[in-house]
């Protein structure tokens, strides 16, 4: 939270230099042979998603089935820039979660564990493993993902250190 006068301004979430940013599940329909917007998402439906959908539903065989390494929408990233500007504006706030790590003796590849319930994924990372609990679904998620374009100046910083002093 960056605070001005004591006051919030508004917050700052900081990522990698290549990072997801948000996402959101959509059901295909074989019956109208459209994407509909899963009720479960936890951001509502915006005209943004709607777009998104539309696109996705005007070749629904390619993006029916998609397989874990995803598929890249081929839309003007105006729509996906006010997709995230929405969703963060709707969030309000960076929400950290806890990522879980293990130490153990096995060769540093990638494995998956059925449980009763869930899937886990344990993948190297820095001498450990990263445990995540993968989704039940099999249905396509659209995931956005911001990349770093340029480096950060330090010029920036002393710009947003003067508003707020």
């Amino acid at each position: 939270m960056v605070l001005k006068n004591g006051r919030e301004a508004f917050y700052i979430e900081t990522k990698m230099s290549h990072a997801q940013c948000g996402q959101f599940v959509a059901f295909p329909n074989s019956d109208t042979r459209k994407f509909d917007y899963s009720p479960y998402n936890a951001f509502k439906e915006n005209l943004q998603s709607q777009s998104i959908l539309e696109k996705m539903s005007e070749e629904f065989d390619f993006y029916e089935n998609p397989q874990t390494d995803g598929i890249e929408l081929k839309m003007d990233s105006e729509f996906f820039s006010a997709w995230i500007g929405a969703f963060y504006t709707a969030k309000k706030y960076s929400e950290s979660s806890n990522h879980v790590y293990a130490s153990m003796k096995a060769a540093p590849e990638i494995y998956k564990i059925q449980g009763s319930k869930y899937t886990y994924q344990l993948k190297p990372e820095n001498g450990l493993f990263k445990i995540t609990k993968l989704a039940n679904t099999s249905n396509p998620n659209v995931i956005f993902s911001i990349s770093l374009m340029n480096n950060q100046e330090q010029i920036d910083l002393v710009k947003v250190n003067n508003i707020f002093n």
